[in-house]
């Protein structure tokens, strides 16, 4: 009997001692702790005894010192965040703060009251910061001499004029066009000249950081030793910023009478400006004849020299030497446009072979103006890009005696090859920064009409837009391809029925300037077709939705501030 009640007995003590085991795990886990020897360091670090075993009374203790911990740690990070919030560093200069505005210093806050802080806070800032701006607008003279003096932080400069002129400070100027880019805006400032607005300063060039009369009043400081009159004795006449800015760009400048084409070259993006264009400019402002300037790439007879300096006021350089050079040879300024909307209108290289293509379009006026960029895009294809064997098909191509039937022959040959879908490879290219549009309409009979602007990305879209439309807009690939231009396919559709296309529109992503909108067979908006082209019929349902779309148009040009070019 003794045997065996002592193998019973031990079962029972394996068991309250496996219960009790499982008691203590259980109570360091709601301390928030993972082992013993943690427990037993947290009670000493409480002023706890370090046993493990204790009865419920002591263990309750421990648990509401532990919850206390979490009150107290809570407390302390919803304090940090608020401290933070209200933009002030710790919480001694949290407690000043409180007392300088009357409140309590108490560290421990209740919701509404952290709110009112913050509340309060935000109101003081908003007032000093309403009053730094007024002072710098009270005062511009001397916050422009601070500015150049590097006594004004310009992290976030209001008025935003003055952070403009910040920025452009950090385009690393030298000391000379430094000091010239501050006497400049010190004397237009006293002059009350309307030079320091934001708005672009030419609306072709769109919102490009170039485009502001501040940024043009830095490229005049950096002809600071061309300078020929005292900055001092210009007055501006007038109240526009398109008087004040040329009559002081002449005024420093120019000796002689210039074109009003040159102000195009002090506010054009960089990217666009000709390498040589500023010689050209000085020196026809010293009375130098355009025809011998400085490495000019034109030749000019002296008839395409005059074109030239009566080119449209809003024309760049590039496109003020197009237009004498065609003009120059008897043509139309039909043709200049159609021109300066290729590659010819933004480059001069290979100049040599394009003159004589550009003479030879002036020859054969009763060419198609919409075919002038497909033949020269064809003709740098063959001349001057390289195939797979790495050399040009044809690179003796030559203007010399060439045909124009046999030249249009192998235009028309090339783009339908290109538009034969199973010979396209699938090629993308991902979309511009102009977005799309698309709008719902009911007409008068009840149908529901959806109206859309969406970006083609693909060869197989183009294709398919020139073939429901029949013109040559899939050579403009390359251009998509490049980011040179943005393709747009206006579309229809009634109902549930299948979308109809309307028209095409070609956009310069950067400029956001369309440079094309055709319809069927190259109509216009209006539904007129090119002259000199071989009429086709339109019927009169297209004619009716061709034009009711330049409606929707309009609303997507001013939505993504796209402008209309010379030639649309």
């Amino acid at each position: 009997m003794g045997k065996q009640s002592k193998r019973r007995s031990r079962p029972r003590h394996r068991g309250t001692q496996a219960r009790a085991n499982a008691d203590l795990d259980t109570h360091i886990a709601s301390l928030g702790l993972k082992t013993v020897g943690e427990y037993q360091r947290w009670c000493r670090n409480h002023g706890f005894t370090g046993a493990l075993t204790k009865d419920w009374r002591e263990r309750r203790q421990e648990r509401d010192a532990a919850s206390r911990d979490t009150v107290a740690g809570n407390t302390q990070a919803l304090l940090k965040e608020h401290v933070e919030a209200m933009g002030l560093g710790d919480t001694q200069t949290y407690q000043q703060w409180c007392r300088d505005h009357d409140m309590s210093d108490a560290l421990h806050k209740g919701r509404r009251q952290r709110q009112k802080e913050i509340e309060l806070s935000r109101e003081l800032a908003s007032r000093q910061a309403l009053r730094r701006v007024r002072r710098l607008t009270r005062r511009p003279h001397e916050t422009i001499e601070a500015l150049f003096a590097n006594q004004i932080d310009t992290t976030d400069l209001k008025p935003a004029w003055l952070g403009h002129v910040a920025q452009l400070l950090e385009q690393g100027t030298d000391d000379g066009t430094r000091d010239a880019f501050r006497r400049l805006l010190l004397h237009a400032e006293r002059m009350r000249a309307d030079l320091f607005s934001l708005d672009p300063a030419l609306a072709r060039f769109g919102e490009a950081a170039d485009n502001r009369w501040m940024a043009g009043l830095l490229r005049i400081a950096r002809l600071h030793e061309h300078w020929q009159r005292p900055l001092e004795d210009w007055r501006p006449q007038g109240h526009s910023a398109r008087r004040h800015f040329p009559a002081l760009l002449r005024h420093l400048l120019a000796q002689y009478a210039v074109p009003d084409f040159v102000d195009t070259l002090f506010l054009q993006p960089d990217h666009e400006t000709p390498a040589n264009a500023v010689a050209w400019f000085l020196h026809m402002a010293t009375g130098g004849n355009l025809r011998v300037a400085p490495d000019l790439p034109i030749d000019l007879t002296k008839r395409m020299a005059h074109e030239t300096l009566q080119a449209p006021s809003h024309f760049t350089f590039v496109e003020a030497l197009r237009y004498g050079q065609v003009i120059g040879q008897g043509s139309g300024a039909p043709l200049v446009e159609a021109i300066i909307a290729t590659r010819l209108g933004r480059s001069f290289e290979h100049e040599e072979f394009w003159s004589s293509v550009i003479h030879w379009l002036t020859k054969h006026p009763m060419i198609d103006l919409d075919l002038v960029d497909p033949i020269v895009e064809y003709i740098q294809l063959q001349k001057y890009t390289p195939q797979q064997t790495g050399d040009p098909q044809e690179p003796n191509f030559s203007m010399k005696s060439r045909s124009v039937n046999k030249l249009l022959d192998l235009v028309e040959a090339w783009q339908t090859r290109l538009s034969r879908e199973s010979r396209i490879p699938a090629t993308r290219w991902q979309r511009s920064q102009i977005g799309e549009l698309q709008e719902k309409t009911t007409d008068k009979k009840g149908f529901e009409l959806t109206w859309s602007v969406r970006e083609l990305t693909t060869t197989s879209e183009l294709v398919a837009e020139g073939r429901a439309l029949s013109h040559c807009v899939r050579s403009y690939a390359t251009g998509c391809r490049s980011g040179r231009h943005a393709v747009f396919s206006v579309q229809l559709a009634v109902d549930d029925e299948r979308p109809m296309r309307l028209m095409t529109i070609a956009v310069s992503p950067k400029t956001r300037v369309i440079s094309q909108m055709r319809g069927r067979f190259n109509a216009q908006p209006t539904g007129k077709q090119p002259g000199g082209a071989r009429k086709r019929s339109l019927k009169a349902d297209y004619r009716l939705d061709l034009r009711a779309s330049r409606a929707v148009v309009h609303r997507w040009m001013e939505a993504e501030g796209v402008r209309r070019g010379a030639n649309t």
